[in-house]
């Protein structure tokens, strides 16, 4: 970084600052933190009490009765949005034996789930200080401990979606719509504590 200001893993190229007019036309996507050549999105931020360098904000601290860290987001391979939700096949909802079903399990370490006496397939209860939601656990150590994981487009309430409609969870309601992070003011998906027990 020091020697070339920039750094990319898999281009070498792109160090080569000419490659920029090709990528950036017209400077479209310069920016500044301060002075006189600060955009008009950033003047308005700074105008309604932003700062003008990002701001480590500290997480949310976890508790006796939220020892864990949610992370929603992602979404199955197998779908595009909603438009394919109604789809059998997609669904997998023709073969009960299937090993992983189309719905967003509480996916969980194993070493979090072994302390809950939880294994895949069993149901449990997850709550934040939010909501509590209800649905099926899936134990696997890609998760690292602390934390648990659910992907988005699940729970939905949508009688005319007649295979989707009421599948898994809708793990929004976990998290806290109120909380908008300052600089992408967007609420946190991922800025969610919680605890998993089985129901």
């Amino acid at each position: 970084m020091l020697e070339n200001g920039t750094w990319f893993k898999k281009d070498a190229e792109a160090r080569d600052y000419e490659n920029y007019t090709k990528v950036f036309p017209n400077e479209k996507y310069r920016f500044a933190f301060v002075g006189d050549d600060i955009n008009d999105d950033h003047k308005m931020f700074l105008s309604v009490g932003g700062e003008a360098f990002p701001t480590y904000l500290k997480p949310l601290e976890l508790t006796d009765e939220f020892p864990l860290r949610f992370m929603a987001g992602g979404k199955v391979m197998w779908h595009t949005q909603t438009s394919t939700r109604n789809n059998k096949y997609l669904m997998q909802t023709f073969d009960s034996n299937v090993i992983v079903k189309d719905t967003n399990y509480i996916v969980m370490s194993v070493a979090d789930a072994a302390e809950r006496g939880l294994e895949s397939g069993d149901i449990a209860t997850i709550t934040s200080p939010i909501n509590s939601l209800e649905t099926e656990v899936l134990v696997t150590e890609r998760m690292p401990k602390g934390y648990v994981h659910m992907t988005h487009g699940f729970g939905h309430d949508a009688p005319s979606q007649k295979l989707a409609n009421g599948v898994g969870a809708n793990c929004s309601q976990l998290t806290d719509t109120h909380r908008i992070d300052l600089y992408s003011n967007c609420f946190t998906a991922k800025e969610e504590i919680c605890n998993v027990a089985r129901a």
